[in-house]
């Protein structure tokens, strides 16, 4: 197995989907000060190039039949990639003497083969064939710390195997999908005009197909269920973020997180992410890294211009049809 690190805890992984309020939890856990944790400038999203390579590829919205072999390889090699950079940046925390730190949405490292039903028409023999074929094209090999074995279990539909998955300590926020989803639809229609990453149609249907669903959160947090029986599962509810601070500390007892440095209130436009600023003022960036900050900041207006945490964007009550009726009227 990996190596363990000397604060006696595992890597942490929390897992969210878009609008789940997960920027706001990592602001207020004040994730980049926490003493025993060591996360990058983003607080995570190593997956995120591997998300955007299968979403501009055609991946989310054509069946694994019709995938050419180069776009797999493509999609594939940036997979590995992510998944490398993820793996040395956790190996520099541990010889650091501290636990990594990433924040991952759960769709990102979810085997794209698993974003489509098999043919209805295939026999059992067929669809169980045809299934094991299309979810080996994504997965990828682990280093031979993590054991011999490379088991997928039943509800694991992510690139990982349990052996790997259960070398994090996974974590959850969810929010009610009536407040999330169309927050994320108007979100993705101003990052739409940019041009940046959903600049046609198809690229814009896979995207809210994936984005606008729980299923992915709700498998991993059945697998932690069956994989560790007896273990609390780290989950927390947004609008207990919001209206309950003592969920929030009992989510730093149990994630092993330093309750001192939680903080509620914090400065105007205090940037969320540690970007190269100075470098994007001197116009050092790339034009992708300026595009992915422009985009950043439409993610994140609401965050970074505040200065604590506001109760009013997740209500006590949700008015379903009200939600229905702004994103229809958007």
């Amino acid at each position: 197995m990996t190596k363990t690190n000397p604060r006696g805890q595992q890597r942490l992984l929390l897992v969210s989907v878009p609008r789940t309020a997960s920027n706001l939890l990592l602001k207020v856990l004040n994730i980049h000060e926490q003493p025993t944790l060591s996360t990058n400038s983003k607080g995570g999203y190593f997956f995120f190039d591997a998300f955007t390579a299968a979403a501009q590829s055609s991946v989310l919205t054509t069946p694994p039949a019709v995938w050419p072999p180069s776009t797999v390889a493509h999609v594939r090699s940036v997979f590995q990639s992510c998944f490398d950079a993820l793996e040395a940046f956790s190996a520099e925390a541990a010889s650091n003497g501290q636990r990594a730190f990433a924040k991952e949405h759960a769709f990102w490292f979810a085997n794209p083969a698993s974003f489509h039903p098999t043919d209805p028409d295939d026999s059992a023999s067929d669809h169980e064939d045809r299934s094991a074929a299309d979810e080996n094209l994504f997965r990828l090999p682990l280093p031979a710390t993590y054991g011999p074995t490379a088991t997928f279990s039943h509800g694991n539909e992510t690139i990982f195997p349990d052996e790997y998955l259960r070398s994090w300590r996974l974590a959850f926020i969810i929010r009610h999908p009536a407040l999330a989803f169309p927050s994320f639809y108007r979100a993705m229609r101003k990052v739409g005009e940019t041009g940046y990453l959903v600049d046609d149609e198809e690229t814009l249907r896979g995207t809210l197909a994936t984005n606008m669903s729980l299923r992915w959160t709700r498998g991993l947090v059945e697998w932690c269920l069956r994989q560790k029986p007896g273990e609390e599962v780290l989950l927390l509810d947004a609008h207990d973020l919001i209206h309950e601070p003592a969920a929030v500390r009992r989510f730093c007892q149990l994630a092993g997180l330093d309750e001192g440095v939680v903080k509620w209130e914090w400065s105007v436009d205090e940037p969320h992410q540690r970007r190269g600023k100075k470098e994007e003022d001197e116009g050092l960036l790339t034009q992708e890294q300026r595009d992915y900050y422009a985009a950043a900041r439409i993610m994140l207006s609401t965050l970074e211009g505040s200065s604590g945490v506001m109760k009013e964007k997740t209500p006590a009550a949700v008015d379903e049809v009200a939600e229905a009726l702004i994103v229809v009227a958007s």
